[in-house]
């Protein structure tokens, strides 16, 4: 791949994205299927410190799995955290009906199985419990502490969504036929909104993905992202009362960040930390440099709480 994108790039260009770029694929995780959870892939990279700091569960984003974050994981179980996440149904190696999003309540119903399973494992129930969402997983942590107020120590939202950046597609008059396509033609390809090019970087992480379920947008997902987004706005930021993070990238091209911000300004939280990264897109820590600075500000925060 670097030779390819070598003959593709001017001189400068290159060196900057070799330095940049990440293959997911070398990075594997040292556990795969760790714990038997229904028929959902799940993953874990344990501490590599002496005794483990927390357990980390990792909520991927749409059309997304954990797999391909072995790299992210390293990061914190390098700083002594054990990493865990779940392939959400129907995506990455889980079972379901592949690349069909499922309602956020069947979708934390599963994750709340996967924390359920993993706790277990653990002889010492006060081990911190902390969430890291990413963008979709950003919007379901939320929901997560609805159902389990008090139980995690604090939680890290990564270009979480809340609102599309570009709302308009979803107009009344677009709902009904939404809805009615969602059941009579679940699969239809639909597209989202147009989006401006990720950088080289950022966009392999798709190309070389062996499964990429996120080039086209099934009828059904649009319209579970479509309740998503109109969830109550209130309930979210009540359940952000304990201390958490959020990282926003200056020039994301999907979420709608005043929206986040918002949520982060009114939330009761007495401890909370607000990070934009200047022109970063909304793949926040898809080269070495993001993830660096991502983790190592998630990592100080859940250690400084």
């Amino acid at each position: 791949m670097l030779n390819i994108s070598q003959s593709l790039l001017k001189p400068h260009e290159y060196h900057q994205f070799k330095d940049s770029f990440i293959d997911f694929r070398e990075f594997p995780f040292p556990e795969v299927n760790p714990f038997k959870i229904q028929d959902l892939a799940n993953y874990r990279y344990p501490s590599q410190q002496s005794k483990s700091k927390g357990i980390i569960f990792y909520i991927h984003g749409y059309g997304e799995y954990v797999q391909r974050y072995g790299y992210f994981a390293k990061l914190y179980a390098e700083a002594g955290f054990d990493f865990v996440g779940l392939d959400q149904r129907g995506f990455g190696y889980s079972n379901g009906n592949k690349g069909l999003l499922n309602s956020a309540e069947e979708i934390c119903k599963d994750l709340l199985a996967h924390i359920d399973g993993v706790s277990k494992n653990y002889s010492d129930t006060e081990t911190p419990k902390y969430l890291l969402g990413f963008s979709l997983g950003g919007f379901l942590t939320t929901r997560l502490l609805l159902q389990r107020p008090n139980y995690f120590t604090a939680v890290a939202l990564l270009a979480p969504f809340f609102e599309f950046k570009h709302v308009e597609k979803f107009n009344k008059a677009a709902i009904p036929v939404l809805r009615e396509q969602a059941v009579s033609d679940p699969n239809k390809k639909m597209m989202l909104f147009p989006m401006k090019p990720l950088p080289l970087e950022h966009k392999l992480h798709f190309v070389l993905d062996p499964l990429n379920q996120t080039r086209d947008v099934p009828a059904k997902n649009l319209y579970e992202l479509n309740k998503m987004r109109t969830a109550n706005i209130e309930e979210t930021v009540n359940a952000l009362n304990l201390p958490f993070y959020m990282c926003l990238g200056e020039k994301d091209q999907i979420v709608d960040n005043n929206i986040s911000q918002m949520i982060w300004s009114q939330s009761n939280s007495k401890v909370k930390l607000l990070s934009i990264l200047e022109g970063q897109d909304h793949m926040l820590f898809h080269d070495h440099q993001s993830a660096k600075r991502v983790s190592n500000e998630v990592i100080a925060f859940f250690n400084s709480v």
